[in-house]
């Protein structure tokens, strides 16, 4: 990827916004160094030297953001070794925690499966550390995007509300909403491994040529129609006790049965569909006879959950493998007698 390469589509921040003008259109964008600039930023976060990030540095930053990602195809093809990550929501600190034990880019590469935000203490350090580091190494880094990076949970389970207090502009947040409106929904590793944030749809199930249909999906893709293809690979989740497609709890999407697993595993040559979406208890779970396993890299989750992290492994003959990482207490202090 040529740091020259230009999206020759719409102008950055022009959905109901002017903040840039048409010109801005056809500029080169030097992506490495606007990924070193914010990193160098976010490196000095528990310092006192550390500063926000300005307005006009989050705009420039997530218009390279924007082009980077249009830039990349809408569905992955990515070739392991690849180590996967589940949900992080806001949680900076074992984020930190992932790249320290399994290695930090481009040494290791990377596919987080979406849900940077809300819930946590920290989403705007958490958004703005995983798309410099994308911008870093964007053939090391992948970023898909969760059912948070969507305006109407983000605008409700806290990220609106620390861009405000931290901004008090609707305009850093609506820059934001853009950049999440490009990102990729899906990837496939190694042709045999599916990977998305929710789970399947009905869709999947009736295409003959899964990579162009999840490729095919149009950007920018605001908040998906329910019910949409889309929709489901952000939101659908998987239950024992379903055969097929059923209605969700969530009130959203829908549930899927086994049988649909196996279906769509045997009709696509798929060996695997990893997601995650969901918290377990030991940081990842298997379903359907580990055709499908759920991945949650938040320990302690919310700070009222004793969930383990997990992340996974896949080497480059594809074989799986797993690393948990138990949540870390504060110590409580011994009060005197």
């Amino acid at each position: 990827i040529s740091h020259s390469e230009r999206f020759a589509g719409s102008s950055l921040l022009g959905i109901g916004m002017s903040t840039y003008s048409n010109s801005t259109v056809d500029k080169v964008i030097d992506y490495d160094k606007e990924g070193d600039k914010m990193l160098e930023k976010l490196m000095k976060i528990s310092t006192n030297e550390f500063k926000d990030p300005t307005e006009h540095e989050v705009f420039t930053f997530l218009e390279a953001c924007y082009k980077m990602f249009m830039s990349q195809p809408m569905c992955l093809e990515l070739t392991p070794p690849l180590t996967l990550c589940g949900d992080i929501h806001g949680q900076f600190n074992d984020l930190i925690r992932i790249f320290k034990t399994n290695g930090f880019p481009p040494k290791t590469n990377y596919l987080f499966l979406g849900d940077y935000i809300d819930r946590g203490a920290h989403s705007i350090e958490t958004m703005l550390f995983l798309l410099a580091i994308k911008l870093k190494y964007p053939l090391h880094f992948f970023l898909l995007r969760g059912n948070h990076e969507t305006s109407i949970v983000n605008r409700i389970y806290g990220f609106h509300q620390n861009i405000m207090q931290r901004y008090g502009t609707e305009r850093v947040y609506n820059a934001f909403t853009e950049v999440f409106t490009v990102m990729p929904l899906s990837a496939l590793v190694g042709k045999r491994i599916v990977c998305m944030h929710g789970g399947l749809s009905k869709d999947l199930i009736e295409t003959t040529t899964l990579y162009q249909t999840l490729n095919d999906i149009r950007r920018p893709l605001t908040d998906p129609p329910n019910p949409s293809m889309p929709l489901d690979l952000l939101w659908s989740d998987p239950y024992a006790s379903v055969k097929g497609f059923q209605y969700s709890i969530r009130g959203v999407s829908c549930t899927f049965g086994p049988d649909v697993v196996n279906q769509f595993c045997d009709k696509h040559g798929i060996d695997l569909i990893v997601r995650a979406h969901q918290v377990v208890q030991d940081g990842y779970d298997f379903f359907c006879d580990r055709k499908l396993v759920t991945i949650f890299s938040a320990p302690h989750y919310c700070g009222q959950f004793d969930n383990a992290a997990a992340v996974m492994h896949i080497d480059a003959s594809l074989k799986c493998t797993f690393k948990i990482m138990r949540p870390e207490y504060a110590k409580r202090k011994k009060s005197k007698k």
